[in-house]
């Protein structure tokens, strides 16, 4: 019970130094432009699963108004693409959202998040060159931001379909 005490304080305190940094971030002035404000709604309507597509393009209208550099765009548009079985399309989005992350831990989650795309892209029974490329990428989350449980859990399932059992324990 100590142990699990610690590991959620250590956690605790690492989420309240992020939420410091972004607290610290000017806001971007994209923010209030009137069309990306449109965009953004647009974007956000409740949807059936055929208007995914309709919602994705939105939020790339979005984006492409912020320059590019809207992490609440993309992070939106990959889990969207994962959810309609475009992973291909999600691991290019989750690529793009890496270079604007503004903390090692933004950055962790964008290069988990690119992993779990490509993962899934590889299906039932993928090579093991593309094992090996989506265990890089996730490796990289971890090295950024070590307590991303989503990139460990990812990467030792990689690691265990690789048959690399005692790496996948750790």
């Amino acid at each position: 019970v100590e142990l699990n005490f610690r590991i959620s304080r250590d956690r605790d305190a690492a989420e309240a130094a992020h939420a410091v940094e972004i607290a610290k971030q000017p806001s971007a002035p994209y923010e209030s432009d009137p069309h990306f404000i449109a965009a953004m709604a647009e974007a956000r309507k409740p949807r059936s699963t055929g208007d995914m597509y309709f919602a994705i393009d939105a939020y790339k209208k979005a984006n492409k108004i912020a320059g590019g550099k809207c992490m609440d765009c993309l992070r939106q548009m990959v889990t969207l693409e994962m959810k309609i079985g475009r992973y291909k399309d999600a691991a290019a989005t989750a690529a793009e959202l890496t270079p604007i992350a503004g903390t090692p831990m933004d950055k962790s989650v964008a290069e988990a998040l690119r992993g779990e795309a490509l993962y899934s892209q590889a299906g039932e029974k993928p090579k093991p060159a593309q094992l090996q490329s989506i265990d890089e990428v996730l490796k990289a989350a971890l090295l950024d931001y070590p307590q991303n449980l989503t990139a460990r859990f990812m990467d030792g399932t990689v690691l265990a379909r690789m048959g690399q059992m005692d790496a996948a324990r750790q």
